[in-house]
């Protein structure tokens, strides 16, 4: 699990109170019968949506129809969090380059790669998870700008396939990218924060709140001015 997985994953569950939260998911041996009747009309909406622009789900189709199962079976969602008070399912598409946001060797490889990502969500979701109310967010650490105003553009196109449901449910795509992780994500876990919380990006936050006084993600910006909240540090002649 990587460190922006691990923060997801503590958003999800102090954040959005969600009281099962797992990572790297994987359905490869699913033997279950799914009813995939709804998912399949967005699949294959989106598919055609970006056909020659984004070749998705690229030799999973037939005759015009992806199949769903198969794009079930190759998901391995990154995070994963269930609310069951509100019925939210919640899945985090994580990417945590740290040199920039990559799959392949082509930008149109990894907005490719972003769109099946975020649809593989959506179709787990509503189908193995049986969710009403989903939200599938991309997460992507380091994004140019250029790349973030594509994947901006994707994002609101896959939006505009999915159905506006008139009895409550509710299914959307959303994203938080590079910088905006730090007000979207770390700032309210900052906030949520308890000393009780005993996972390892928690454990991380009640540090640097501890050493630094951090309130919200601007103070990091002074942490290079700031001393830890101590005593004056002993030199290594100092006796005790």
């Amino acid at each position: 699990m990587t460190t922006a997985e691990s923060m997801c994953a503590a958003y999800l569950k102090y954040v959005e109170k969600c009281p099962i939260v797992c990572t790297n998911v994987f359905l490869g041996k699913l033997d279950m019968e799914l009813d995939c009747g709804e998912v399949q009309e967005w699949c294959d909406k989106i598919a055609k949506k970006f056909a020659g622009k984004y070749p998705v789900f690229n030799g999973m189709i037939c005759h015009g129809r992806v199949d769903t199962i198969g794009v079930i079976k190759q998901a391995e969602l990154d995070v994963v969090g269930l609310n069951f008070a509100n019925e939210w399912a919640y899945v985090y598409e994580v990417a945590d380059h740290r040199n920039g946001l990559s799959y392949g060797d082509t930008i149109k490889d990894t907005i490719t790669k972003v769109i099946e990502k975020i649809v593989r969500g959506l179709i787990v979701a509503r189908t193995y998870l049986d969710a009403s109310h989903i939200t599938v967010c991309f997460v992507a650490t380091v994004v140019n700008k250029s790349m973030k105003k594509r994947i901006e553009e994707v994002i609101g196109m896959i939006n505009d396939c999915l159905p506006q449901y008139d009895d409550g449910d509710h299914v959307q795509v959303s994203y938080c990218l590079g910088r905006e992780i730090a007000s979207g994500l770390i700032n309210r876990l900052i906030e949520a924060y308890d000393c009780s919380y005993n996972d390892d990006f928690m454990r991380f936050l009640g540090l640097m709140k501890e050493c630094y006084e951090l309130t919200n993600i601007s103070d990091v910006k002074r942490m290079r001015e700031l001393q830890p909240r101590s005593k004056k540090a002993r030199q290594p002649h100092e006796s005790a």
